[in-house]
């Protein structure tokens, strides 16, 4: 078993800050700094894991190439020592921040007409100018439904017509959505919301009221995160009387 010393923690601590889940964390820390092949059974005891969510992250990395699986039974599972690690997680940085920077620089050429498609599973930052591209797209491009949390200050980012889908608002009041077409079905909840939050069945966008700093999220998990988050606050409302 391999001591929790300042090391190991502090290798478990920067992989989670380069977005590796808790899990996959320990197990490439761990991995990494026994520097022996491991089964799956010894990973579970030293990092603690249960056996039924082990495999899940090992496999989870292996993707990533971070990982290196034997076949042969009973399997065993390496990592590359911390030196060799460290310049591939490197790699995957720059990889990464590349990939977000062309997802910007094609997100500030939207048109009203193109889709989401072509953002996938990323959590990105955005300022006021790209949240204002954004909004309408995200909103035209809802097929299932749509939770809104809105107010007077920030309507004119809606479009004037929504697709025909199950909507959910939550605003200050009737002015906040007084001159927008919505033809499905929906119910209006008023509060008084401090952010604008739209959420789809494929992305959600969260900011300042003010439109002026905000995220988008279509990675997966986040993105069920964000989605709960967002329906607490918009049951939280009272409902149109």
């Amino acid at each position: 078993m391999i001591k929790e010393d300042k090391t190991l923690v502090g290798m478990k601590r920067i992989l989670r800050e380069l977005g590796f889940s808790n899990y996959e964390s320990d197990v490439l820390a761990y991995l990494s700094l026994a520097r022996t092949p491991m089964k799956a059974s010894e990973i579970s005891s030293v990092t603690g894991i249960p056996r039924t969510k082990i495999y899940s992250a090992l496999y989870s990395l292996a993707e990533a190439n971070l990982v290196t699986i034997d076949p042969r039974r009973p399997m065993r599972f390496s990592a590359p020592p911390p030196e060799l690690l460290s310049s591939l997680l490197f790699d995957k940085v720059i990889e990464e921040t590349l990939r977000k920077v062309s997802i910007l620089k094609k997100i500030s050429y939207l048109e009203m007409s193109e889709g989401l498609w072509m953002i996938g599973e990323i959590v990105l930052p955005m300022n006021g100018h790209l949240l204002g591209k954004i909004v309408p797209i995200l909103i035209n491009s809802s097929r299932e439904f749509l939770i809104l949390i809105l107010s007077s200050k920030n309507k004119e980012a809606l479009p004037k017509k929504f697709p025909n889908v199950k909507v959910s608002l939550l605003v200050d009041d009737h002015e906040s959505y007084e001159g927008i077409e919505i033809p499905g079905p929906k119910d209006v909840r008023f509060g008084n919301p401090k952010i604008f939050a739209i959420v789809s069945e494929k992305a959600a966008l969260l900011s300042d009221a003010d439109l002026e700093e905000g995220l988008y999220v279509s990675e997966r998990k986040m993105l069920r995160v964000v989605t709960e988050m967002v329906k607490s606050l918009y049951t939280s409302g009272l409902p149109e009387s």
